[in-house]
């Protein structure tokens, strides 16, 4: 009887003893710190893109501003579960351990804080407003059929005007714009 009184009392104070082990060591335990990549954002405005467009016979030149792409850089902290041993001994023993190791999970999950540590860029332009017409943009207009090579600037809509340079040309005439201010080029068929 005595045995039983003994092993009894044993058993209790060892329950109360091992009990909680692995969420006691995670909250007395140091919290680590790591960066990660956060979100993407906008920053301000690097330039433009442009797009040059046939409307109804005539070609017109669209801007749309370029900004940068940003990325936060989050600083995170948190408590690592720690005493998953001890929580792996409680199992066979009293069938806690499981409770133990989700507790001691669940205190890591809580204690996390995520804090904006920098943004910086990643190096690339992304569309950041409307297309709007682009008013007195420089182009290099080429007819090769009618062997024209001029400069023209669009008027305050964005048009380009080629009816001075289309006079005397076949019915298909193909046309050459390059934009001055980005370099690009484009082609299409002029009906005259």
């Amino acid at each position: 009887m005595l045995k039983r009184v003994l092993l009894l009392k044993m058993f209790a104070v060892s329950v109360l003893f091992f009990y909680g082990c692995a969420s006691i060591i995670t909250i007395a335990g140091p919290v680590e710190t790591k960066k990660e990549d956060g979100s993407l954002f906008v920053g301000s405005q690097e330039g433009f893109t442009y797009n040059v467009e046939k409307h109804e016979g005539r070609f017109v030149v669209y801007k749309l501003p370029l900004c940068k792409e940003m990325k936060e850089v989050v600083m995170l902290t948190r408590k690592k579960p720690r005493g998953v041993f001890f929580g792996i001994l409680e199992i066979p023993l009293f069938g806690l351990g499981v409770a133990d190791m989700v507790t001691a999970g669940l205190i890591s999950k809580n204690s996390e804080v995520r804090t904006i540590y920098e943004s910086k860029e990643t190096g690339k332009n992304v569309p950041c407003g409307t297309k709007i017409p682009a008013p007195g943009e420089k182009l290099v207009v080429d007819i090769p059929e009618l062997k024209i090579s001029k400069t023209v600037i669009t008027d305050d809509n964005g048009i380009i005007n080629l009816e001075e340079y289309l006079k005397g040309g076949n019915d298909d005439l193909m046309v050459k714009l390059c934009l001055q201010a980005d370099k690009s080029c484009y082609w299409d068929f002029v009906h005259e």
